[in-house]
């Protein structure tokens, strides 16, 4: 999942294209509706970063490179820097807020639950009954914190989503906004990966 600068920057140089082979109005990708993020993972190691940008390329409920991701945003944070965490490509319909739904978005379905929150609890310092409960309220945490949330636009506009479909917790990047953003980076940390569609 981890990836050094130098790799942070051929990713960024890729994002154009990757994003123009998303289908151009695809759904939010299925998951179950009370998804449990069942497995556990070892805390992240520290870094000494300035410029941490946490890529979200792909989510999915239970996995735990996004927790590690996001423990390492908070070692960030706790180091005295502000990590972006960004949202481009499949994950970007994670952000879709659905009206019908209170507004809540696919990252309030994947559920932080057992022995998974009891550890985030003790990462965190915090009791278990206050610990993020899905993966919505941790990225909430971490901005509460001092992460700022990006979401790439033109990845939105590859799904056929608006502004207003997009929860505000997230600023909407343009794509040169993005690439200046790897270009800054100094650590980063990858969450999925994205596959090129042959023309």
């Amino acid at each position: 999942m981890l990836s050094s600068r130098c790799f942070a920057l051929v990713l960024a140089s890729g994002l154009s294209a990757g994003c123009a082979s998303l289908p151009p109005a695809a759904e939010s990708p299925p998951i179950p509706p009370r998804a449990q993020a069942k497995p556990t993972w070892l805390a992240a190691p520290r870094v000494a970063a300035q410029h941490h940008v946490v890529c979200l390329l792909a989510i999915r409920a239970g996995d735990p490179n996004f927790m590690e991701a996001m423990d390492e945003g908070l070692n960030t944070l706790r180091g005295g820097s502000r990590p972006v965490l960004l949202f481009d490509a499949y994950s970007v319909p994670w952000l879709r807020v659905h009206p019908r739904r209170e507004n809540k978005t696919l990252l309030h379905d994947a559920e932080i639950a057992g022995e998974p929150r009891e550890a985030l609890a003790k990462r965190l310092g915090v009791s278990s009954a206050s610990a993020p409960r899905n993966y919505f309220e941790y990225v909430q945490y971490l901005a509460d914190a001092g992460a700022k949330v990006v979401v790439n636009r033109d990845a939105m506009h590859q799904f056929g989503l608006k502004d207003e479909e997009i929860h505000p917790i997230a600023a909407r990047y343009s794509l040169a906004q993005v690439e200046t953003l790897f270009d800054e980076s100094d650590y980063c940390s990858v969450v999925g990966e994205v596959q090129r569609l042959k023309p």
